[in-house]
């Protein structure tokens, strides 16, 4: 992944973007938008990839930039992840942007929060430039 910068487009949100049963289909598409932009993403894509996975991708310096910026903890022990709203645990997704060359970078909390209940929920949208 090669970027010049990281610019928040929405930092600190907590924009419910499913709740309900868990779907049949993972795939299918979650659509939602903030202020003039729209994305597509799905419950699959945003539950595939571990928030703490993002260092190995942006380096400590823009993933603690991150974590810092959103108010977020790290983790404490071996068993404890990045949490987000209800305690969900925190992913990334990175989603084409409307310029090809940037990719916009959405992180979300996802997961079953009583049984059978599934939610998500994207919590910051960085744009990478």
């Amino acid at each position: 992944m090669s970027f010049k910068k990281l610019i928040p487009i929405a930092e600190k949100i907590s924009l419910d973007v499913f709740d309900g049963i868990a779907p049949d289909d993972w795939y299918a598409p979650i659509v939602f938008s903030w202020e003039h932009q729209t994305w597509t993403t799905s419950l699959a894509q945003l539950s595939e990839k571990p928030l703490e996975k993002l260092k190995e991708k942006l380096g400590e310096t823009i993933f603690n930039q991150i974590i810092d910026t959103q108010g977020y903890k790290h983790p404490k022990g071996e068993f404890e992840v990045y949490s987000g709203t209800y305690n969900l645990c925190l992913y990334y997704c990175l989603l084409d942007s409307d310029s090809s060359e940037n990719q916009t970078l959405i992180i979300a909390s996802c997961g079953e929060s009583q049984p059978a209940r599934w939610m998500a929920y994207v919590e910051g949208i960085w744009e990478m430039v």
